[in-house]
């Protein structure tokens, strides 16, 4: 991924038009600014969204883990209790 690399060179026709980081490169324009919009920025996007989503879904299934330990609990503590309905009065 070149948001990671050390240096990025940002070549047109063999010669090099831009050189630095990522977030250098995409702050000055330039060719290497659309290259990232045309290619990448859609990409990087949705691995934000993705990374979003998996993270929320991994709080809402501990959520949904201690719900279910919960109900198990309360079913175990009132498993002996006898409920009466009013037919049975």
């Amino acid at each position: 991924m070149c948001s990671k690399a050390d240096q990025i060179l940002a070549l047109d026709k063999g010669r090099i038009v831009q050189r630095g980081k990522h977030e250098e490169l995409l702050e000055q324009g330039g060719l290497y600014r659309e290259i990232y919009d045309l290619q990448l920025r859609d990409k990087d996007q949705l691995r934000r969204e993705l990374t979003w989503l998996s993270e929320s879904a991994g709080a809402m299934a501990a959520s949904l883990g201690r719900w279910c330990a919960r109900i198990e609990r309360w079913r175990r503590e009132t498993s002996n209790v006898k409920l009466q309905t009013s037919w049975e009065l």
